[in-house]
């Protein structure tokens, strides 16, 4: 009742107003740097399929588990089946769960201040007005649906042991959060060790141990049951052993670009304090959430986007960076504290929207910004796919070290050269290491000979000279080159007759090799 009586007349409009001006930001960022990641087309690809009644599948007929959110997928199957556009459908659904988790931040922060202020439009200040936080809500991808599952599944873990209820509600909200990236068993882990620790009851441990239990034990089973194995494809393709430089340097580089090494502290300060009994559990629980991530990031190598799974990581820290500063707007003696951090924390937040991010050279930070990501797969990829969709016959198959976009568009069968859609390549030797997420490469021999592709499309430059290569000109003079396991030159005629434009051979070299009686023959191509 306090606090309604606090907001009444002009404050309500501020504090009202306040918050429209950051979902606005909030959507103004992500309008800026809509994108969709080529990673959201794996997902968009299996619920393609799904929907078309081919199964949880990449390629029909193959059952390799090559995605990471089976819940993501699921939400996405139904708008495959209205054959809605899935940039623009992928895209609404993150923007609206980005926008849920800031009004959610909001929430759980009025709900914490015993007198609110303008400081109660901190952490809804903060998300919207964050780069990748804005960013990674377009991408396509589960993020922004991850985010907000752990906030709310955090908040009302918070919530049940503060008050002493069985966590039926949080218990429930983990397992979706499981279902939606694997580290929400962690996240439940940590939060269900802090509420044990008040002293639950028996009978709530292990209502709150089987409501998320089941769905959990569920999933592993039909894993085992339809793709037969414990661990996903994605495991074996990524994981290469424990990438701690790397790691750390992706967290480091995200202090550095986003004012890390002022938010973390603040964050300690918020979730540190003295333990007591009756003190709320929220603070501790995100905090925990937070460093665990961090720790399993950081071993992992994190990732070569820019710091995509830093964005989940953004409303706890925000909500404990506005608890930091109502901590020390409490203490009197420390009050004249907050302007200067709130105003600091604000401005490095902001500073990558107006400057963008650029790593510096030489460290393990990522290097693929989201306007880059963009550029890849509107400029270079689709056209790839556009070319694959004119040209290719549907009983071709394809292999390359991308399996989004262009997989997505052309429809054809489709190899993983780093593994993710192909056990024998996720379970091969290390070739890249450092490389985080593309660790492995398959030999071209196996891809030519064993799985017998007929486009080994190479997304990089490349040297022409090779007996298998053929290069074609795409539209706007686009350049794309492949080696092919059938004969070359009597393959490159196909595409002729089919109406493509090569560059290498050429036709004149193809005319050259007819005539010509001398002419090498190496593919035994019957002239």
């Amino acid at each position: 009742m306090r606090k309604i009586t606090y907001f009444r007349g002009a404050n309500l409009w501020i504090l009202l107003t306040g918050l429209g001006v950051c979902v606005a930001a909030l959507f103004v960022q992500a309008q800026h740097l809509r994108f969709v990641c080529d990673d959201a087309f794996i997902s968009f690809r299996y619920a393609r399929n799904l929907a078309q009644g081919h199964g949880l599948v990449f390629n029909p007929g193959e059952r390799v588990e090559g995605y990471t959110s089976l819940l993501w997928i699921l939400l996405l199957t139904p708008l495959e089946a209205l054959q809605l556009d899935m940039t623009v459908a992928a895209v609404w659904l993150g923007w609206g769960a980005a926008a849920a988790t800031l009004l959610l931040a909001f929430a759980v922060g009025f709900q914490r201040s015993s007198r609110p202020g303008l400081l109660c439009l901190m952490a809804p200040a903060l998300l919207g007005s964050s780069r990748i936080f804005g960013g990674w809500a377009s991408g396509g991808l589960e993020t922004s649906l991850y985010g907000l599952l752990l906030l709310l599944a955090v908040a009302l873990a918070a919530r049940e042991g503060d008050t002493g209820k069985a966590p039926v509600a949080s218990s429930l909200c983990f397992a979706a959060l499981a279902l939606t990236r694997p580290e929400g068993i962690m996240a439940w882990g940590i939060c269900a060790s802090l509420t044990f620790a008040r002293k639950l009851r028996p009978t709530h441990a292990l209502l709150g141990g089987l409501l998320f239990g089941l769905p959990t034990l569920a999933h592993l089973s039909f894993r085992m049951a339809y793709y037969g194995e414990l661990l996903p494809n994605t495991f074996h393709a990524k994981f290469g052993g424990f990438q701690w430089s790397t790691g750390l340097g992706y967290i480091w580089g995200w202090m550095e670009a986003y004012g890390g090494y002022l938010v973390l502290p603040m964050a300690l300060f918020a979730g540190f304090r003295p333990a007591r009994p009756t003190r709320p559990l929220l603070p501790r629980m995100l905090l925990g959430v937070v460093l665990a991530n961090l720790f399993y990031l950081a071993a992992i190598g994190g990732d070569f986007y820019e710091f995509r799974f830093i964005a989940p990581l953004l409303a706890p820290l925000a909500l404990l960076v506005q608890e930091a500063l109502l901590t020390l707007h409490a203490a009197g003696r420390l009050r004249w504290a907050v302007p200067p951090l709130a105003v600091g924390v604000l401005a490095l937040t902001l500073r990558p929207t107006f400057t963008g991010y650029h790593p510096p050279p030489g460290s393990t930070a990522p290097d693929a910004n989201i306007e880059h990501e963009r550029d890849l797969v509107t400029h270079r990829w689709r056209p790839i796919a556009t070319w694959l969709e004119r040209f290719a016959r549907p009983d071709e198959s394809i292999a390359l070290g991308a399996v989004g976009v262009i997989p997505y568009y052309s429809r054809l069968r489709t190899v993983d050269v780093h593994g993710l859609t192909d056990r024998a390549i996720a379970r091969g030797p290390v070739v890249n290491p450092g490389l985080i997420g593309h660790l492995r490469e398959a030999s071209q021999e196996y891809l030519l000979t064993r799985r017998q592709v007929t486009y080994l499309i190479h997304l990089m430059p490349v040297p022409v000279r090779n007996p298998r290569r053929i290069c074609v000109e795409m539209a706007h003079g686009q350049a794309l080159c492949f080696d092919t396991n059938l004969p070359r030159d009597s393959f490159a005629r196909r595409l002729l007759q089919r109406g493509a434009r090569l560059t290498a051979p050429t036709a004149e070299d193809l005319r050259a090799a007819d005539t010509d009686p001398e002419s090498p023959n190496p593919h035994g191509v019957h002239r």
